[in-house]
């Protein structure tokens, strides 16, 4: 989170969408306030890529045909650029705050990373 505070202003940038979309979106495919304003801010400003990990949010973003990243593929994509050295020590810290990713997920991460047997 550290990492994410210090980019506030130098790499991220703070915006509130100006449309946003149908209310009875937001409940049918029951997204919460920010997942409904982070989709809505990627139609409105045609973004690269949407970071969001709630299945259903990400199943609709992606119906919408919206690029849609992960936080565990972000991490790995961290690792590949050289970014970060451990995405399993991140994934770690991340489950032990309440992220929930299913084992199997997490497994195939490591494997992909490089860091299946790592410890």
């Amino acid at each position: 989170m550290a990492e994410v505070l210090a980019g506030v202003g130098h790499r991220i940038r703070v915006q509130t969408p100006t449309r946003l979309l149908p209310e009875s979106l937001r409940v049918e495919e029951e997204l919460d306030a920010g997942e409904w304003q982070s989709i809505s801010l990627a139609i409105e400003t045609r973004a690269e890529a949407l970071l969001l990990d709630d299945r259903g949010a990400v199943e609709f973003a992606r119906s919408l045909g919206l690029p849609v990243l992960t936080t565990p593929l972000l991490l790995l994509n961290a690792k590949t650029a050289g970014l970060i050295s451990s995405v399993r020590e991140r994934l770690d810290a991340l489950r032990e705050t309440g992220f929930w990713l299913k084992d199997e997920d997490y497994m195939t991460i490591l494997k992909v990373s490089g860091e299946q047997g790592a410890h």
